[in-house]
């Protein structure tokens, strides 16, 4: 019987990188884990989703040939993430930290948010396409938001400058029921209710959520749900998707981290929204805090860990 894989220790700034080996969908997992400097890991993505429950049934991969046990989860954005042709350079927690050795978690837990600002793309994966709706829901967030950005026109003098912008007829098909439908089950997956994805997405340069092989920028679904809360023709719509989190974590939460290369600068839209914020609220590291309240973890101590890459935390602005 193969014995499972063993980790060596990881040094002073040192982290593990996982090369996830190629390979068409059915085939088994097989990779590699590489001890790299954090100052100097060279190109990698990392991967943002949510664990699911303490009890589940682990599936297994393959290290260096040796077992290795993973979350359904994490399993199954394996599986996707793979590349037929080529390895691919990946940052997960649950394989690139040493599970059993809860000095290594410490240590590491504290230079995760340097890790998820050092990868050079977040993959968010939220899980399969269960619904059947997740090519509804995109096009959705497409079509809505090329909408408002083609009538957007920023304006000094206008606080809410989206409020120039006509209301949509009421035969839009922007408005069609059953499209946001599709929009509110993407909202509804684990993901969206977890605190350690809040820093992981906050620090990325960029970030791509993924349903299966359907993707989407995290900087369009955020911004379909912040029109969603202050554009009284899309307010009405009869379909309630959770975008309350969504903008709490937009305004308390990302606005905060935001950097020069954040994906929160990408659109003109999230970009005022977040500069106005700051202008007129400018949150302390409590608020950002008692916004985590409303999300869900499985350690509560993760309520503060989850941030210590907040640069409010240092008195540093964003």
């Amino acid at each position: 019987m193969t014995s499972n894989y063993q980790y060596n220790d990881l040094g002073e700034g040192q982290i593990r990188v996982l090369r996830l080996r190629r390979g068409s969908l059915g085939d088994p997992v097989d990779c590699e884990l590489h001890t790299v400097k954090l100052n100097s890991p060279g190109p990698f993505e990392a991967i943002s989703y949510a664990w699911g429950y303490p009890d589940y049934k682990k599936e297994e991969i393959t290290c260096w040939g040796q077992p290795l046990h993973v979350s359904p989860s994490l399993y199954t954005a394996l599986l996707h993430f793979r590349q037929e042709e080529t390895d691919r350079d990946l940052w997960a927690d649950a394989i690139c930290i040493d599970q059993s050795n809860d000095s290594e978690k410490g240590r590491q837990v504290n230079i995760m948010g340097t890790i998820y600002s050092c990868a050079t793309r977040v993959l968010v994966w939220l899980g399969t396409d269960t619904n059947n709706d997740i090519g509804t829901a995109i096009q959705l967030i497409k079509d809505v938001n090329k909408h408002f950005e083609e009538n957007y026109v920023p304006s000094q003098d206008e606080v809410e400058p989206l409020h120039l912008i006509p209301s949509l007829p009421d035969n839009s098909p922007l408005l069609d029921v059953s499209r946001w439908q599709a929009f509110k089950n993407l909202l509804d997956r684990p993901w969206f209710g977890r605190v350690w994805v809040l820093q992981e997405v906050g620090l990325a340069r960029s970030a791509m959520a993924f349903v299966g092989r359907s993707m989407i920028s995290i900087d369009e679904i955020v911004q379909l749900g912040l029109l969603k809360t202050t554009r009284p023709d899309l307010y009405h719509i009869p379909v309630t998707p959770n975008v309350g989190r969504l903008c709490d974590a937009f305004f308390s939460i990302w606005s905060s981290f935001r950097g020069p290369g954040s994906w929160l600068q990408k659109r003109p839209i999230l970009r005022e929204y977040a500069a106005f914020h700051q202008r007129t609220v400018g949150d302390t590291f409590v608020d950002v805090l008692d916004t985590a309240r409303k999300f869900e973890a499985t350690d509560e101590r993760d309520f503060v860990y989850a941030f210590l890459g907040n640069s409010i935390l240092y008195g540093s602005s964003p």
